[in-house]
């Protein structure tokens, strides 16, 4: 039998291809060709071949793999290999492309050379995304391709911030083509299109959007869209809706979102308001599917607490257990007056829920949506803890003991220190480490009964600055009490001190610098090093 495998394979007449040139890209090219019978390469291991290269370190396919790694800390985790490829082709092709040929084209050394940029740029885009549009994971972006004209901006931007005329016209640009279904096909030569829109924006200017429909004529259309999970008209809309924070009807505590519960449309996380059902034993006549009678829930909640029961029973039992329930139904674009929901009357509702969620998407497609106040602080704080953002529960209760525990104050002068030390920052108390607001509650009422309030807990914390560190850095602290998710949070914003800062305490003093998410403690070797590059002082 060995003998018989053995002749055959030594007398068949294998094909064989001499090339003239011994290079990857010719390789990569007579592969292309000849392999239409085998497993077909993607274009991103087709380039992942080409630009591999052992003395510069560089594997296109190593790399990304890392990348999606990091996101998945963010649930950012579901966006394409082609986006980065189609951001490095419209960067660094002469015609601004992203075609296939124009991917295979371009150079090997350019892309390992703009690789770290492109990424930072996507990296910048995906965090505007999750801030600006508080899109909290990546299944519910209509398109990922979306994240590449915004990483062309950022690119383009020096990755700085848009300023307040380039915010308004992005924000316009991303819900066009959201709702419009602008990627849906073709999307390489529309994105090539749309890059000279993001030119327009970068030069402040307004771009022209006569040749894209945007599927918003009526509060009509949007009863009739039937809701799909894998639809981008639909994820718009729950874009929106993600925006609002919804929060839960049992107790108004945020609704965690994950993509892998928002693959499918009976997933855990989306529940029909009006149960389908309910609706189908009152054989009605209207969309029991409509994406209008779509909200977010918790884990397990449509399950366990809702069932079929119509909005008159479950409501008026999460009534009795959260006598703020209304605050709940307004995160989610509904009411409990006007919208039907005591008399189960689907038809008014569909009605008047559609109009808020019509009027919310009209207004940001016509310049006319108006960020929060406190919009930048809830950037911050949704963006999580890094080198620039700490978050601390509390200022000195220990929230496990149910004590006063000096210690912490002690942490918060470290921070703040750190802060002062490197290149300034902000630090929230009344936030806990997975950025939910808790206010600062336990703080202010372990205080004596004159300075149970806000001066009393700004006072104890200039104190706690003055004893640590020393009253001569209060110009580069500011202190503030913004409101974050319906609570009073502590935002103390610090600038990078002109000199080095030390903390005081127990009779020695100590130097703290930030590194990444954390305040670290340098030794005196260490610190002359690093005084030297940080302020240029001998």
């Amino acid at each position: 039998m060995v003998d018989s495998y053995q002749k055959a394979f030594n007398t068949y007449d294998f094909s064989t291809i001499l090339l003239l040139k011994d290079d990857i890209d010719s390789a990569i090219e007579v592969f292309t060709r000849i392999n239409t019978g085998g497993q077909t390469l993607t274009l991103f291991e087709i380039m992942s071949a080409k630009t591999y290269d052992e003395q510069q370190n560089f594997d296109m396919q190593v790399k990304w793999e890392g990348f999606i790694k990091e996101l998945k800390h963010i649930k950012y985790e579901g966006i394409s290999s082609t986006v980065i490829l189609n951001i490095i082709s419209l960067l660094l092709s002469r015609t601004k492309e992203c075609k296939r040929k124009t991917i295979l084209t371009l150079d090997k050394q350019s892309i390992i050379e703009k690789w770290d940029s492109a990424i930072s740029s996507l990296k910048e885009s995906i965090d505007y995304f999750r801030t600006t549009y508080r899109i909290p994971v990546s299944q519910l972006l209509p398109y990922d391709s979306l994240l590449v004209p915004f990483a062309y901006f950022f690119h383009e931007n020096n990755n700085e911030q848009p300023n307040a005329i380039q915010r308004k016209y992005l924000e316009e640009f991303f819900w066009r083509m959201s709702l419009s279904f602008r990627y849906s096909s073709s999307s390489e030569s529309k994105l090539a299109q749309d890059i000279k829109r993001i030119d327009k924006i970068l030069k402040e200017e307004r771009p022209n959007y006569n040749d894209i429909k945007v599927n918003l004529s009526s509060t009509q259309e949007l009863i009739d869209t039937n809701f799909s999970a894998g639809n981008s008209y639909c994820k718009a809309v729950l874009c929106l809706l993600a925006y609002q924070e919804p929060k839960d009807f049992r107790d108004n505590g945020r609704i965690i979102l994950d993509n892998s519960w928002l693959k499918i449309a009976n997933s855990r996380n989306f529940h029909h308001f009006f149960p389908r059902a309910f609706l189908k034993n009152k054989k009605n006549h209207l969309n029991s599917n409509s994406i209008v009678n779509i909200t977010f829930v918790s884990d397990q909640l449509n399950k366990r607490k809702i069932g079929a029961n119509p909005p008159s029973n479950y409501i008026a039992k999460f009534k009795e257990e959260n006598s703020n329930i209304n605050k709940a139904l307004n995160s989610h674009l509904i009411d409990l007056e006007g919208f039907g929901i005591e008399c189960d009357d689907y038809e008014t509702f569909l009605n008047a829920r559609a109009k808020r969620i019509y009027d919310e998407l009209k207004s940001r497609i016509e310049l006319e949506h108006k960020e929060p106040p406190n919009q930048k602080i809830h950037e911050l704080i949704s963006a999580g803890e890094s080198d620039e953002v700490e978050f601390k529960a509390t200022l000195r209760f220990d929230l496990q003991t149910k004590t006063i525990n000096k210690r912490l104050e002690y942490v918060v002068a470290k921070t703040i220190a750190a802060f002062l030390n490197s290149n300034g920052g902000n630090l929230f108390i009344g936030i806990d480490n997975d950025g939910e607001a808790i206010g600062l509650f336990d703080d202010i009422n372990s205080f004596s009964e004159n300075k149970k309030n806000i001066d009393g807990f700004e006072l104890h914390l200039i104190g706690i600055i003055k004893k640590y560190i020393g009253i001569e850095n209060s110009p580069y602290i500011k202190i503030s009490f913004p409101t974050y998710d319906d609570v009073e949070i502590c935002h103390i914003k610090i600038s990078k001190s002109s000199k080095p800062v030390f903390i005081k305490s127990d009779g020695k003093e100590e130097f703290f610098i930030r590194s990444g998410c954390s305040s670290q403690p340098l030794g005196r070797e260490e610190q002359s090093s690093y005084e030297r590059n940080h302020w240029g002082s001998g």
